[in-house]
């Protein structure tokens, strides 16, 4: 799928190819925290892609944020049934 270079440095975990796909997911970061944003912990979580904002003062979660919060909710119920 994508052309083999030797020439490139091999990381432990993350490789050229592991980057290539990467930069092909749907959901897109941004270097800096937006101006718009009311704290810094929404900030965060538009800088990182997992939510996105609608309207002014409205946000929408992404599928990336929507796959984080379902994993989180079940990581809280399996706690919560252990007690």
């Amino acid at each position: 799928m994508f052309p083999k270079n030797d020439n490139l440095p091999i990381l432990p975990s993350i490789n050229y190819y592991t980057m290539q796909l990467l930069s092909h997911l749907p959901f897109k970061t941004q270097k800096s925290i937006p101006s718009g944003s009311d704290n810094r912990g929404t900030g965060l979580l538009l800088q990182a892609g997992f939510i996105r904002m609608t309207l002014a003062g409205a946000y929408s979660y992404t599928t990336l944020g929507l796959k984080t919060l379902k994993n989180i909710e079940n990581i809280v119920r399996e706690e919560m049934d252990g007690i």
